[in-house]
């Protein structure tokens, strides 16, 4: 009888086991031969899903993004509706030109302006990253009504390629990644930020922006104290082009005794940008953009390093 009962709990866990595997290698997609990755929102909308599909590309470039364009304005039935079309008919472009040099430029209509600033930036990243795997393409520029895409602060966006894209979807790329990094951590006070040299490791298919983030929430050297709540979720973490797009959970919102809210708020914006590849944050929350968080005004605007708020105390 304990040899029955021990036989079944051992098949229990060899499939839990087996499901965790799944479950796991599902998150890395790989194109196979003939094959091309799409990416695709997720059903939230809130991230991208990777597609590999098969497609036989033209060999000019040209045709090779009409092709790719059309397949992202359309989920098949086959695939379960697992995902959503990333172009629409409010998401139209109007016109496509690729160059010999390798830019192709694409044109939309004034809907594309309508798009929440949350949603646009993974349909500029889904667009891009899809398109530069056609051979002869290099890069990727957008107009909206022949008028380069601008950012929030009226800067234009100018020409994209892969690189500029560092997304939640980039799993094995970011995977068990090291770096030595700068946490700014609060003082006993609650006022200021210290800056505390840690050697950081990414793991779980945690990017290294997530990884420092996290560290926030434990302290780190002698008089030092976390600054944001343990119970935060950092929802999404994309980074493009230099900006550090982080959707955060409502608890954000709650205060922490005994710390401020400008050094709840700046000592992930400071963590950040003090990063290699980070020079701004924007924040959301829970996929909304909101203007302020408590005593924190222009919440809804990419943020910058705060050095006001900086100690001149540095721990190693």
């Amino acid at each position: 009888m304990k040899n029955k009962i021990l036989g079944f709990f051992l098949l229990i866990l060899l499939f839990a086991s087996l499901c965790a595997c799944q479950k796991e290698e599902k998150q890395v997609v790989e194109a196979g031969k003939g094959e091309i990755l799409l990416y695709y929102l997720n059903t939230n909308e809130n991230g991208l899903v990777k597609v590999a599909k098969k497609m036989d590309l033209s060999e000019d470039p040209y045709e090779a993004v009409i092709q790719v364009l059309k397949k992202l304005k359309s989920v098949e039935k086959e695939d379960g509706y697992d995902y959503h079309a990333l172009l629409n008919k409010q998401i139209s472009y109007s016109q496509v030109t690729v160059s010999k040099e390798g830019k192709a430029v694409i044109d939309f209509g004034a809907g594309y302006e309508q798009l929440s600033s949350s949603k646009e930036i993974l349909v500029r990243a889904g667009i891009v990253r899809s398109l530069v795997q056609i051979e002869g393409v290099n890069e990727v520029e957008f107009t909206i009504d022949e008028v380069p895409l601008a950012d929030q602060n009226g800067i234009y966006v100018g020409s994209m390629n892969a690189e500029d894209f560092i997304m939640d979807t980039d799993k094995k790329a970011v995977y068990d990644n090291e770096e030595t990094v700068t946490l700014y951590m609060s003082n006993w006070d609650g006022d200021r930020l210290i800056q505390v040299e840690v050697d950081l490791q990414a793991k779980d298919n945690q990017s290294i922006e997530e990884a420092a983030l996290e560290a926030l929430k434990s302290p780190h050297g002698e008089g030092t104290k976390s600054p944001i709540p343990d119970n935060l979720v950092f929802n999404h973490i994309n980074v493009i082009q230099n900006i550090c797009y982080v959707d955060l959970s409502e608890e954000v919102m709650d205060s922490i005794k005994g710390i401020s809210e400008e050094v709840k708020i700046y000592s992930m914006v400071n963590t950040l940008t003090a990063l290699t590849r980070v020079s701004q944050v924007q924040f959301t929350i829970n996929g909304e953009v909101v203007s302020e968080v408590n005593d924190v005004e222009s919440f809804d605007i990419p943020m910058t390093h705060d050095y006001a708020l900086d100690s001149d105390e540095v721990i190693y």
